[in-house]
């Protein structure tokens, strides 16, 4: 691993943990607009690239939650593609199942 995915990966889990801290307090616009970055900002982390960053954070993921991690991991693609000027957009799907409701971003 390179120095500069340490330091992605340090944020990573720092955002992480932000969510699970505030996702059951926030409405779904405020927690999108939580993770919003400013694009063009100056910030530390180095500019890793879209497909490092999906590679390091899926392995976090994976390692850490196991399933059930698709709007985490959206998120913070989301934060970081917003950060690196990129136009990402969130796409929520959400269908009844029997009792409950079952969602995917």
């Amino acid at each position: 691993m390179r120095p500069s995915d340490w330091v992605v990966l340090t944020e990573i889990t720092l955002r992480l943990a932000l969510y699970f801290v505030v996702h059951r307090f926030l409405t779904l616009p405020r927690l999108i607009a939580l993770f919003d970055a400013r694009p063009g900002r100056r910030y530390l982390t180095p500019n890793i690239g879209p497909q490092r960053l999906v590679w390091l954070l899926s392995g976090v993921l994976r390692n850490t939650l196991k399933r059930d991690y698709c709007m985490k991991r959206a998120l913070i693609l989301f934060h970081y593609l917003r950060r690196w000027n990129y136009a990402p957009t969130i796409c929520f799907r959400v269908r009844k199942a029997e009792k409950d409701l079952r969602g995917h971003a």
